[in-house]
């Protein structure tokens, strides 16, 4: 057997290095030509980024980063002329071409004939993140907006929150945003979140704008939306105590009573109540929820009382629709158990006419209604269906089934 050379092996290695930085030189000259090259230029330099010897050295990707920043930048002033631009692609570079700049800073370093350490490409980078911070927040709103990769949108708009915060590029001159600014834009970041169904990250955002300044109802909103996700009733309860503070509206305090209640903290969940319904007394919402408080204790009797109040009050309260045809059926079905036994057909026949039918069909009216409003409560289809089925009406029994 022929004996291979190590002598030769390691040549071919070392040739095979060289010949990768010779590769990222090459693909440096073309873009200085030809910014526009860039896609195809990415391509030729990619094995650069995993090769032992390029993928350490900053001149890589200081080169990727640089040509992907010139393209966005050419892009964009073609658009000007143009009106076209492929928004997704330019995106997705400027969030390539700040993560490979990114890459290079703590890889330039050059030791010179005295051993002093010094750097080569750091200063035209942070000059050229300095420079191009705004393409950031442009990049989010070209994955917001155009790409609907909301994930990416988040991400860009980070970064727009985040760089001013780096000393190296504030000490060359990235001024912080203002607060407000900044807030406006953890706002875009937590609907990016929520539209890519992270409610986690999306509450951090929509908290920290509210810390901000930004406290738009929309703010709190969300929020409460993501911790509710999130099963976090008590953070829910504590956006929606904040919100009531600057919107009194009822909506905040149904999530401020759920999490009395999940805790079975009623007499707690009263006390925020009562004195609404005294100074509001004409407000359907809120006899409608002191209604659901008497009713997790047990007190069936006088929560559809409440119910039918918060009804004649606000006749598209859906939620109160809901629960007190849901009571009525409640009422129909223990009539049945408690009287309806130990009869003859015929005499059953003629009780349920009497007596639970006329329950039955009144629950379904409200149930109709309140879907009729709410799409949401599909728990109305379900008892509709139920009803239907026990009077015996084959017709709406077959459309409730169909919807």
């Amino acid at each position: 057997m022929k004996k291979i050379s190590i002598l030769g092996l390691a040549c071919l290695a070392v040739g095979s290095m060289s010949a990768q930085m010779q590769v990222v030189k090459d693909v440096e000259h073309q873009l200085k030509g030809d910014v526009t090259s860039y896609p195809k230029a990415i391509e030729t330099l990619t094995p650069a980024f995993t090769n032992p010897e390029s993928a350490n050295q900053a001149q890589t990707w200081y080169v990727a980063g640089k040509g992907a920043i010139d393209f966005v930048n050419n892009a964009a002033a073609m658009q000007r002329v143009t009106g076209e631009l492929n928004a997704p692609q330019a995106a997705q570079f400027v969030l390539d071409g700040f993560d490979y700049l990114q890459k290079a800073l703590p890889l330039d370093s050059v030791v010179d004939a005295k051993g002093k350490v010094k750097t080569k490409y750091s200063k035209d980078i942070i000059k050229l993140i300095v420079n191009n911070y705004p393409l950031t927040a442009d990049a989010g709103q070209w994955f917001y907006n155009d790409a609907r990769d909301y994930p990416k949108a988040a991400q860009a708009w980070t970064l727009f929150i985040n760089l001013p915060k780096d000393e190296r590029f504030a000490k060359a001159g990235l001024k912080a945003q203002p607060d407000t600014i900044v807030g406006m834009y953890e706002f875009y970041t937590g609907c990016a979140y929520s539209l890519a169904n992270d409610p986690a990250p999306a509450l951090n955002s929509f908290l920290e704008a509210i810390k901000l300044g930004y406290d738009k109802k929309e703010a709190y909103d969300y929020a409460i939306t993501s911790a509710t996700q999130m099963k976090d009733l008590a953070k829910a309860a504590e956006i929606a105590q904040a919100a009531y503070e600057v919107y009194p509206e009822n909506s905040y305090l149904g999530t401020i009573i759920n999490n009395y209640l999940d805790k079975k903290e009623y007499d707690k969940a009263s006390e925020l109540l009562d004195p609404n319904i005294a100074k509001d007394p004409n407000n359907g919402q809120v006899y409608f929820l002191k209604g659901i408080i008497l009713d997790q204790q047990g007190k069936t009797d006088e929560a559809k009382a409440l119910y039918k109040k918060a009804i004649e009050l606000d006749e598209n309260n859906s939620n109160a629709l809901f629960q007190y045809a849901y009571k009525l059926c409640q009422e129909a079905d223990a009539i049945d158990q408690n009287e309806g036994a130990n009869v003859s057909q015929a005499d059953y026949d003629k009780f349920c006419q009497e007596r639970t039918f006329p329950l039955y069909r009144e629950a379904a009216g409200y149930l109709e209604k309140a879907y009729q409003i709410n799409e949401n409560l599909t728990d109305c289809l379900t008892l509709l269906r139920s009803i239907y089925y026990k009077v015996g009406d084959e017709a709406n029994l077959e459309r409730v089934r169909a919807m």
